[in-house]
């Protein structure tokens, strides 16, 4: 199945732990990935080890992140589909 399907039913997941650098999947995939997932998925864990280390505010943290980056990646990564998450590993350190 293409992930672009209108019908996609993939209800695959992965997350990198933030402490140890490893992929682990926590749902099996049913589709093909692209390899802009994968840079997406690399784009959000830099910004959730950056909220982690600094106090920086998540903005500049956000924007910081995606100069780096393809622009087509960096469309794929809005502020409020991270910011929640960057709140969250803020407040655990």
């Amino acid at each position: 199945m293409d992930r672009n399907d209108k019908d996609n039913t993939c209800s695959g997941r992965a997350v990198i732990d933030l402490d140890t650098d490893n992929l682990r999947r926590t749902c099996e995939h049913k589709c093909t990935p692209s390899p802009l997932d994968f840079q997406v998925l690399e784009a959000k864990t830099e910004m959730k080890k950056a909220a982690a280390a600094t106090s920086t505010p998540f903005s500049s943290l956000h924007r910081s992140v995606l100069e780096k980056v393809n622009p087509e990646v960096a469309t794929k990564i809005p502020i409020r589909t991270v910011i929640n998450t960057m709140r969250s590993v803020r407040r655990r350190t």
